[in-house]
């Protein structure tokens, strides 16, 4: 009798998943094994890289600092990653690691003279320093400045570090992460404000040049600050959704931590609104459109109230603050500011060097031979601020295909997430934060070069880091309405029965 329910049942419930947390994305591999050691040189990597990873330069000791401390947590990554069965998304994912690796590496390689000088726009460059002597031996790396990109390979290493330990963490260790940089960013905010309060000169301006008039935080420019706080903010907005659609909401405990989450969130749009960028203001402005969608699709109707209470909070801050900081800094979008006459000048350069582009880290010194007279001044312009067209003037042909590694990488994660929520799982709920923040630092490399921070570069890899492993699904052995009824294990009925 037992054995005909099943067989009445099982078609239908062919097409129904649990969640079972010792499996895996592959479906096949415990992952119970213990993380703590990873968990807890990723939480002192990621912390170090928060506090002082938020320059722009090469020659920062700060950021050497970090990258000191990412080398053995790159060693310990590897050896730990070879004592443990790899899964599919863990192998696409090192993948996707190691073509960006290569790319730096690729410059490094020695070429002949005679090839070398028959690239774009070496030639120009290869006669120069024939007449100056100083054009070395029989060969050269492809890259203009071989330091340049040794020092661009360097700061990579505690995004590489975060890239390999991270996906090697449970899911109790990614939160604890995700919670480190909400609270950094809440740290950031009274920051800030000191820092306005202190005017130009304030001795909590931690780098120079920086942008005196301000807010900050820890880092050397507005922009990045406020990248920073967006992020921050949709991965809170992702824990917030997590809680409002938990079955456990009745208690106290969890009627009080969508209230925390909302209070944090307004900090965090309070940081934004100090810090006057326009391009931080704009992308929190998406960014939070997405997490209504998200909300409506998890909640339904019942994020209605949230959505309007916090639009209205969110508006009423933003215009309290920094209305007349905002107006200004909108009208001088088109008018007297010199990013277009940067623009256009990169985009002469990426046209001189056409597909092979300059190297790695070498932007600054290539610029300069381009930059326009109307545009020199006081100011040092050692970034593009569009962070792709800056990767295309450096990498050239090579950045297609590291981009196409990515977006590609980057589908297959978002269409695995879209299959674990539609299968109505409640551990991932809060990684629709976490998607919303990789593609807010994607759209917004295309405003500014917030990615080539230290920090924001962890927290971009993180996020991806945590797409990187979901929770597999099995098929479900007995039909719902049986679930709660104890059926005795039976053998499989025999050919003959």
């Amino acid at each position: 009798m037992l054995h005909s329910v099943s067989s009445s049942y099982g078609p239908r419930d062919a097409a129904h998943v649990v969640y079972d947390p010792s499996r895996d994305a592959a479906g096949g591999v415990s992952t119970k094994a213990d993380s703590t050691a990873e968990g807890l040189i990723c939480a002192f990597l990621l912390l170090l890289a928060l506090i002082f990873g938020g320059g722009t330069r090469a020659d920062l000791f700060s950021d050497l600092l970090i990258q000191l401390a990412a080398i053995p947590a790159i060693v310990f990554a590897l050896l730990r990653a070879g004592t443990r069965e790899l899964v599919d998304v863990q192998k696409s994912w090192l993948v996707l690691i190691a073509s960006i690796i290569a790319v730096p590496l690729i410059f490094l390689l020695p070429l002949p003279n005679a090839i070398w000088q028959w690239l774009p726009g070496r030639s120009e460059v290869f006669a120069a320093q024939t007449m100056a002597g100083t054009h070395g031996g029989w060969s050269r790396a492809l890259t203009l400045d071989t330091t340049a990109t040794m020092a661009a390979l360097r700061a990579l290493l505690p995004a590489i570090a975060l890239a390999l330990l991270a996906p090697q963490l449970d899911d109790r260790w990614r939160r604890r992460l995700l919670k480190l940089v909400i609270l950094v960013a809440v740290f950031s905010v009274p920051l800030g404000l000191a820092q306005l309060n202190g005017g130009a000169n304030s001795p909590l301006r931690f780098y120079v040049p920086t942008n005196v008039l301000d807010a900050v935080g820890l880092f050397a420019n507005r922009n990045h600050f406020a990248a920073f706080m967006v992020a921050a903010l949709m991965i809170t907005a992702g824990f917030l959704l997590e809680d409002l659609s938990s079955q456990r909401s009745g208690s106290f405990r969890f009627r009080l931590q969508p209230i925390v989450y909302s209070l944090i969130g307004c900090v965090l749009i309070f940081g934004l609104a100090i810090s006057r960028s326009r391009a931080g203001l704009g992308l929190a402005a998406v960014g939070l459109l997405g997490v209504a969608v998200c909300g409506w699709r998890v909640l339904g109707p019942r994020i209605l109230p949230w959505i309007m209470g916090g639009a209205a909070l969110a508006l009423l801050l933003v215009f309290q603050v920094g209305f007349v900081w905002i107006v200004d800094r909108l009208g001088q979008l088109f008018a007297g500011d010199h990013r277009w006459l940067i623009l256009s000048a990169s985009t002469k350069l990426a046209n001189e060097f056409a597909w092979v582009g300059v190297g790695p880290g070498v932007f600054p010194v290539a610029y300069a031979a381009f930059e326009p007279i109307s545009a020199v001044g006081a100011k040092i312009v050692n970034h593009a601020h569009n962070d792709w067209l800056e990767w295309w003037v450096e990498a050239g042909f090579l950045l297609p295909l590291a981009t196409i590694a990515f977006f590609w990488w980057f589908r297959t994660s978002s269409l695995r997430l879209y299959r674990a929520l539609a299968a109505n799982l409640p551990d991932q709920i809060y990684r629709q934060g976490v998607w919303l923040a990789v593609v807010v630092g994607i759209v917004h490399a295309a405003f500014d070069y917030q990615l080539r921070t230290t920090t924001n570069l962890c927290v971009f890899v993180l996020c991806c880091a945590t797409l990187v492993q979901l929770p597999g699904f099995r098929p479900r052995q007995t039909p719902s309405r049986f679930r709660s009824r104890a059926v005795p294990a039976l053998n499989p009925p025999s050919e003959n029965a």
